[in-house]
């Protein structure tokens, strides 16, 4: 799977589409428990892991502080030090030292981004994933991936955006996690977009967090997350889990059971706990 993003600001939304509307006909997932594999995530130990780690300072970025401080300023580096380019396709085989090189020259894609803030949070010990999200057309291939990572401050997975530099809030401050921001637009509920979020360090994008809102609600539908996260990815041997909401069909995928897409495996869920696990 290799999608590329255009700045939502470049997308033409439909003028009678409302994506929340869409995500009201699908408000729920079940409880059904289905046999899938369990979520793995490479060590901070590793010598793949570590040598990234000391690489780019990882440790120097983070700098002291609570763990979410950590995070956002983990954020801001990638956002700030890769750029944005949808243009450029994620070859088949990839880790994050040769994103960082083209993301320093020639820019690289939102997958691109989500897979090195990924791999910077795994380095440090961190329980983090990119996920590829998507609208309820099966047909449209223009999804949005971004990172989610584990607070153990929060005890729960938060969206961290890295094209964007962007998170949600609720009204307190606290940041939320994918389902939670999927819950509260169906609901009507009010969520907070950090202030300086950005494409390219361009701050050009102040008065636009409703045009972002949208966007993110357009791609709240469906979710892919990888079964093992490492810093080394080989999409033509890829195993996911992809989490639809009840009721909803996609195409001939039948729930929990394996998929076999040449070496790659597909699990079909909708389960919202086993999927965010």
């Amino acid at each position: 799977m290799i999608y590329v993003l255009l700045p939502f600001n470049m997308i033409s939304f439909g003028q009678n589409i409302d994506y929340v509307n869409i995500l009201k006909l699908y408000p729920s997932y079940t409880t059904i428990k289905y046999s899938i594999p369990q979520y793995e995530y490479q060590s901070e130990k590793s010598i793949e892991l570590q040598t990234f780690r000391n690489k780019y300072y990882i440790d120097s970025i983070a700098g002291n502080g609570d763990e979410f401080d950590k995070q956002i300023r983990l954020l801001k580096w990638v956002n700030c030090t890769f750029k944005h380019n949808g243009n450029q396709s994620l070859p088949s085989k990839i880790n994050a030292d040769i994103l960082a090189i083209s993301g320093q020259k020639t820019g690289i894609n939102c997958g691109g981004l989500a897979i090195i803030l990924n791999t910077v949070y795994l380095s440090i010990g961190y329980q983090s994933r990119f996920i590829t999200c998507l609208n309820n057309d099966s047909t449209f291939n223009d999804p949005h991936t971004l990172t989610v990572v584990f607070s153990k401050k929060f005890n729960k997975w938060i969206l961290l955006d890295p094209t964007y530099c962007a998170y949600f809030m609720d009204k307190q401050g606290i940041p939320l996690g994918i389902i939670e921001i999927r819950y509260k637009l169906i609901n009507g509920m009010k969520i907070q977009l950090n202030k300086d979020f950005n494409l390219n360090s361009v701050s050009t994008l102040a008065n636009k967090s409703d045009d972002y809102i949208q966007y993110i609600a357009r791609n709240m539908f469906r979710f892919i997350s990888p079964i093992c996260n490492n810093y080394n990815i080989d999409f033509d041997c890829f195993d996911y889990i992809h989490l639809i909401p009840q009721g909803f069909k996609l195409g001939s995928a039948s729930l929990g059971q394996m998929l076999q897409d040449g070496c790659s495996s597909i699990y079909c869920i909708d389960n919202e706990n086993q999927f965010w696990k």
